[in-house]
């Protein structure tokens, strides 16, 4: 790995204060873990400030007494120390390091862990900084033994203060890519974020860990999670139990505490003696929502509580039972503790943590919990286990299991039974049956909703059966083009509803359709902002939700225009597709690297890709294909990623693009209404173009649909022959929000003028391709790159236009290239024939 980089600006903005005449010094102030010691070594290692270093150490044991921080400096003498011998005494030590440092005048003291130093000391020290022969880095915690001391030591110091906060995400990334020498998605950066809370030393620790385990891995040049979750082993839980002991007794137990119990109340901390160090000591570790206080970071609680010896275990366990007794309920922490403390727990018992750690997630939690007990055939128990395979991802496993419930021993779990059974359908057929027509088969289940009731009405009812045909129906309304009615299907929240399988799964599938609705159109903002709404919960949704997102806001982002922005997105979407699709997007992600021209490796083949992404390497742990819920977008994504390759071919098969398109019509109007125009846009086959052409002739596109109804427009005006109905179409849709679409049409304008051999008219045209992008800040791509052709300006020509738009003249341009005014002239001569125009003023694209 490579050499990792911490807070890359707040070193920056402490080697300015320190090599600053006009700054004392600088406070690091920040958590436990954040930075402050791995700062301090790079400066004493890269030599960054060359003065001559005195460094101190602060102890919580040397609080109370007087210079206890200074000792270092004192040692030597036999005085009595007061106030002035200590100054005196310390700046004669500081003098001494000077004479052997001919050229410096100042030497550099640094303060550590001074959130314990004592009153005396950081009075003395304030003093020596009048002196002007020292400069002081302090490094505190913000868990302060005597905070008045401090603060006066940074008063009378006049210290800048530096404070570390816990990473971002984005700054996660950076780091990781420093530290294992290649890019890192933001998928995995927002993954490690969850897992840490952002505290940089937890961050290293992961990191190193994952590589250890080979969970981090390079896909298409970019790092991402093979996994949601990370097996701690003995380095890790070592590097945790020695950051948790940083942190004083007090602080120390609440952690454990919280580790060991899971979320509490703060009636339940106050019984137990720890709200007032809650309240006293706050620390980004502890995250509190309202009455629920929690350990921030599900890798630091796991290896506290992994660290936590048994003795002291029991002890705490025993502390807790007697204050709480059974006040909490049993949640799968405290089942843990319990049975690692010797206690035993009813299958009820472990029934309710097993069901509250597949909330969580937790699913491999749950399996451990549920093998407990001997009752593992029992009617409570069983369920919970195929759950617990489900969200693992083994499908296989889990629809055997199924198979094995006897029918009258679950009478009154019909939902349950029922519900399981259309989840495993959605997921993953039968290889060796056809698809059951899930509709058909769902309604005969129960739904509350409805106000229906099962055999049982105390029984709880589940709703995946309904949610899933209601998928269904969305997509179904969206591929026949009545986008207004498949929003109106997504739109009823799931919140309130209870699943077998993860909820996240059900929420990601209808925010696919209402983004593919939204998009069809022409809705760009709302559908952006719709998936920035989308919010995961914990390292599992971003595991399993990340690359869906990115690769719909690539979507969104292709179709206004932003190809940049787009071909970011798809770079992190692309190989975190590759582990985990779930609603089969990986064929789309093909499809829009196509239309951005981002050829990338990844993108060259589109059958290698296509084998990458079908098989669902590590989600799917038994091999076997995808059922319906991710087959569906799939299936219709390969068809128009396959034409697209095939169109953008320098000399595409005819014979292949008819036949492609001859199985358009299963999908859908909007897929077909998208490939036919696909083919009218980049083919300039008479055959071809006929054929897409007369799919819109008589095409009445649903008034909500606003992508089709644009390109029926388009291709009307085009086949009108009239130039100037071009022009205005182009311009209108512009306007309206549409630049692809009007840059297309002014592609069409280019070879109208072009076979005319009208040069002025051509480069106006080329102007105004130019314009538009300079407006979008975009760099020609596809369709549009490919109509530029010969007229396209090669690399000086657009630097010197440029700086005529600056307002240089000729012989100013000369000099700024180092080239003779003669050939600044040949340079525009040139520039004027492509573009068609005759004065310098015309190059001032976007300027009104």
């Amino acid at each position: 790995m490579g050499k990792a980089i911490w807070n890359r600006r707040e070193y920056s903005i402490m080697l300015g204060v320190l090599r600053s005449d006009r700054k004392t010094g600088a406070l690091l102030s920040g958590e436990f873990g954040t930075g402050k010691s791995m700062m301090v070594r790079r400066l004493l290692d890269s030599g960054d400030v060359e003065m001559p270093v005195i460094r101190l150490i602060c102890s919580s044991a040397l609080t109370g007494s007087q210079y206890g921080a200074l000792a270092p400096l004192l040692a030597e003498t036999a005085e009595e120390i007061n106030d002035v011998v200590a100054i005196r005494v310390a700046l004669s030590v500081v003098a001494h390091e000077l004479t052997h440092a001919e050229t410096q005048s100042q030497v550099l003291i640094i303060v550590e862990e001074a959130q314990s130093i004592d009153s005396a000391s950081a009075f003395v020290l304030g003093q020596m900084v009048r002196s002007g022969r020292i400069k002081l880095l302090v490094l505190s915690n913000e868990e302060h033994q005597d905070p008045s001391s401090l603060e006066a030591l940074m008063s009378v110091a006049q210290l800048t203060r530096i404070v570390l906060d816990p990473w971002t995400a984005e700054e996660i990334a950076e780091y990781c890519g420093s530290m294992v020498g290649s890019r890192v998605s933001s998928g995995a950066a927002s993954l490690i974020h969850q897992a840490t809370a952002g505290i940089q030393s937890l961050v290293q620790e992961f990191v190193e860990l994952a590589v250890r385990r080979d969970l981090l891995v390079d896909v298409e040049r970019t790092c991402v999670m093979r996994t949601s979750y990370l097996e701690l082993d003995e380095h890790a839980v070592e590097h945790i139990r020695e950051l948790g002991h940083r942190y004083s007794p007090q602080v120390l137990e609440l952690l454990q505490m919280l580790s060991l119990a899971g979320p509490l109340t703060h009636p339940q901390l106050e019984a137990l003696g720890l709200l007032k160090v809650l309240h006293r000591y706050p620390t980004a570790l502890v995250r509190v929502q309202l009455d629920i206080v929690s350990i921030s970071s599900d890798f630091f609680a796991d290896g506290l509580r992994k660290s936590i010896p048994s003795g002291r275990r029991t002890s705490l366990y025993k502390k807790f039972s007697s204050v709480l007794g059974n006040a909490v309920g049993v949640g799968p922490e405290i089942a843990q503790w319990t049975l690692e403390c010797g206690g035993t727990l009813s299958v009820d018992d472990l029934c309710q943590a097993a069901s509250r750690a597949l909330q969580n997630h937790d699913h491999a939690l749950v399996l451990g919990l549920l093998s407990r007990t001997d009752t593992e055939q029992g009617t409570a128990v069983l369920p919970l286990r195929i759950q617990a395979l489900i969200g693992l991802g083994q499908l296989h496993t889990a629809g055997t299991l199924l198979a094995t419930i006897p029918t009258n021993q679950y009478a009154d779990h019909t939902s349950l039974i029922e519900n399981l059974r259309c989840v495993l359908t959605w997921q993953q057929p039968s290889p060796q049956s056809p698809i059951p027509d899930i509709h058909d088969d769902f309604q005969s289940v129960s739904y509350r909703q409805q106000g229906k009731s099962s055999v049982n009405d105390n029984v709880q009812k589940f709703d995946d059966c309904q949610v899933i045909t209601r998928i269904r129906q969305a997509r179904a309304l969206y591929q026949s083009g009545k986008v207004s009615e498949a929003l109106r299907f997504v739109e009823p929240a799931t919140a309130e509803c209870t699943f077998v399988a993860p909820a996240c799964g059900y929420r990601l599938s209808l925010l696919v359709v209402a983004v593919r609705s939204l998009v069809a159109s022409t809705r760009y903002d709302s559908a952006f902002e719709l998936i920035g709404d989308f919010e995961l919960s914990g390292s599992y949704e971003i595991f399993v939700c990340h690359g869906t997102l990115q690769v719909l806001r690539a979507l969104v982002r292709v179709r206004q225009g932003q190809m940049k922005s787009a071909h970011e997105y798809l770079t992190d979407a692309r190989p975190e597709l590759s582990l985990i699709d779930p609603e089969g997007l990986g064929a789309l992600c093909i499809a829009l690297g196509l239309l951005t021209g981002t050829r990338d490796r990844g993108l060259e083949d589109i059958e290698d890709d296509t084998r990458v992404h079908r098989e669902i390497r590590s989600f799917n742990d038994e091999g076997l294909p995808r059922g319906p819920a991710s087959d569906a977008w799939w299936n219709e994504d390969q068809v128009e990623a396959n034409l697209l390759r095939e169109l953008l071919e320098p000399r595409h098969s005819d014979a292949a693009v008819v036949q492609l398109l001859n199985h358009t019509a299963a999908y859908g109007l909007i897929v077909e209404g998208a490939l036919n125009f696909h083919v009218w846009t980049h083919t300039r086959a008479e055959a071809l173009s006929r054929r897409s052409s007369s799919f819109f002739a008589d095409l009445v596109a649903p008034e909500e649909c606003t992508v089709l109804q644009r390109q029926i427009l388009a291709i009307r005006a085009v086949e009108s022959g009239s130039v100037e109905q071009m022009e205005d179409y182009a311009f209108t849709v512009y306007q309206a929000g549409d630049p692809v679409l009007a840059l297309e049409m002014m592609t069409r304008i280019v070879d109208y003028w072009t076979s005319n051999n009208s040069q002025r008219n051509r480069g106006f045209a080329i102007r105004k391709i130019h314009e538009w992008l300079y407006q979008m800040r975009q760099e020609p791509w596809g369709i549009v790159a490919q109509s530029l052709g010969e007229s396209e300006l090669t690399a000086r020509e657009n630097e010197i236009v440029e700086l005529v738009r600056q307002g240089l003249s000729n012989r100013e341009i000369a000099r700024t290239l180092t080239v003779s005014q003669r050939t600044v002239e040949g340079h525009l001569y040139r520039i004027f024939a492509k573009l068609g125009i005759s004065q310098r003023t015309e190059l001032n694209f976007g300027e009104e």
